[in-house]
């Protein structure tokens, strides 16, 4: 029944496949598509179905080949994990399709007829709407292809293009490499199982008619082991200096640039963190075929400025996050041996409190994280890369190239470029930043309004931190209002 459902999706309401149209097991199904794997909890939590009626309904996916279930133990405790199927993917898929065929063959009733269909037809929207509610969260209403290039240095590239199925030509925003290594799907593992950041852009830009482009850094594969399942061939990875990086961002525009259903006056780049000075850089040299940029977790400053942040001010900023409880800015002895969070247990092996209270008042303070940090200050003021790129490859948490700090610290600022465009930029800042701080883009800010860059608009999160909290939407399904403010600029400018 299934390979036929899946082969012949038709507009008639016989060719519907009864699995996938039952409300419960749709909403199943559409969260499913959005992540690489879900704990059953999970799902239990995010359809509101009760624990009878998902198990039931997990039962029928699992015998139509839909989903695949695994049960295991953490930490003595049962865990039942859940998985989509190819054939389900493409049940699913099929199943949308299908829909919005049958859709488009309802037949508009005349003037006569209004009076007398209007309460059959708020019954059929209420109908449709349980079925298709949930799918306005899955990327079902767009396809994902790869797409393969080189870089200009003939590296081969790999990147994954997601577009809408509806007419075009699209919109298309392109994601910029970051600092670290990234993959086109930068999968991660989480609470209850694993999921992939970028599945958040592909399902939100498609319901907004916009495509969406990510790529793998050079030298960069995905892989299978945890956190951050990438592979990385080191000799290639290590010609990612800025200037090929900004070159990459280059290629990957022109590669977009000769897909079909692109609307050429409407490509974006999207940059974090060090793709932010990356997204401007390459702007700037193509200011004709980039429409605009969107920012977050904006590198206002300099890396020397940014790193002594780093591991001073907000490495303390993120100790508060963990231990401070009364929100005085401080850290008391209590507040950290009661350990909320158990990151004392977790990150810093129950280390003794005396080790962060220099001064023995019974307070962890910034200054005395300052005194902490002094060794890596220092290194900074006296450009000893050998001590910084030991921090990097030992205390850094993600794989940078060689020389990565010294090609920084000959680089030139952010401002540099988004000083010679004139273009629509969207910057997007979380206030509880703990790795680039406010400050510099406030004053970033007061330079763009001198100079009168009135397309330059700012945005500030209060709480918010360096990804502006996105992965609140993975193990909640809430969008953070970082997020929901980069969807609503894209959608305004990508009109």
């Amino acid at each position: 029944m299934t390979t036929e459902a899946i082969s012949s999706p038709g507009t008639s309401p016989s060719h519907i496949d009864r699995i996938v149209h039952e409300p419960g097991r749709l909403k199943i199904l559409s969260q499913l598509y959005v992540v690489e794997s879900a704990d059953f909890l999970f799902i239990m939590q995010h359809t509101g179905l009760t624990q009878g009626n998902l198990s039931s309904h997990i039962s029928k996916l699992e015998a139509a080949g839909y989903v695949e279930v695994q049960k295991e133990f953490v930490k003595k405790r049962p865990r039942t994990l859940l998985r989509m199927t190819r054939l389900g993917r493409e049940a699913l898929e099929v199943y949308v399709t299908g829909m919005k065929r049958l859709l488009e063959d309802v037949p508009v009733p005349g003037p006569a007829a209004v009076e007398k269909s209007r309460g059959a037809r708020r019954r059929s929207r209420a109908s449709l709407g349980i079925c298709l509610v949930a799918l306005l969260a899955s990327v079902a209403n767009a396809r994902t292809t790869e797409v393969r290039f080189n870089s200009y240095d003939g590296y081969p590239m790999l990147g994954k293009l997601t577009m809408p199925e509806t007419r075009g030509p699209h919109p298309v925003v392109i994601y910029v490499q970051t600092a670290e290594g990234m993959t086109a799907d930068m999968k991660r593992p989480g609470r209850d199982g694993t999921f992939s950041y970028f599945d958040l852009y592909r399902t939100k830009l498609a319901e907004l008619n916009v495509g969406f482009f990510a790529y793998e850094g050079r030298g960069i594969r995905g892989g299978d082991s945890p956190p951050r399942y990438e592979a990385i061939d080191w000799p290639v990875y290590n010609t990612s200096t800025l200037e090929n990086k900004v070159r990459d961002v280059l290629s990957a525009v022109q590669v977009v640039r000769k897909q079909r259903g692109v609307k050429l006056s409407r490509i974006f780049l999207m940059g974090a963190s060090e793709g932010t000075l990356l997204a401007a850089e390459a702007a700037s040299r193509a200011p004709l075929q980039i429409r605009g940029l969107v920012l977050y977790g904006v590198m206002a400053t300099t890396m020397r400025d940014a790193f002594k942040f780093m591991v001073s001010d907000g490495g303390f900023l993120a100790y508060r996050g963990f231990f401070d409880t009364d929100k005085d800015g401080m850290i008391s002895k209590q507040e950290f041996e009661i350990d909320p969070q158990r990151y004392r247990e977790r990150a810093l092996r129950n280390a003794d409190f005396e080790k962060f209270d220099h001064n023995r008042d019974g307070l962890f303070t910034v200054d005395e994280m300052r005194l902490l940090s002094k060794p890596y200050l220092d290194a900074v003021d006296s450009d000893d890369y050998q001590i910084l790129n030991r921090w990097a490859r030992t205390a850094a948490g993600v794989s940078t190239p060689d020389n990565w700090f010294k090609d920084h610290f000959e680089h030139a600022p952010i401002w540099t470029f988004l000083s010679r465009l004139d273009m629509p930029i969207g910057l997007f800042h979380g206030e509880a930043d703990t790795q680039l701080p406010v400050g510099p883009l406030r004053q970033l800010e007061a330079s763009a309004k001198k100079a009168r860059k009135s397309r330059m608009m700012f945005h500030y999160f209060e709480g918010l931190d360096h990804s502006l909290d996105i992965r609140q939407y993975f193990a909640r399904g809430i969008l953070p209002a970082g997020h929901k403010a980069i969807f609503e600029y894209i959608s305004r400018h990508a009109r």
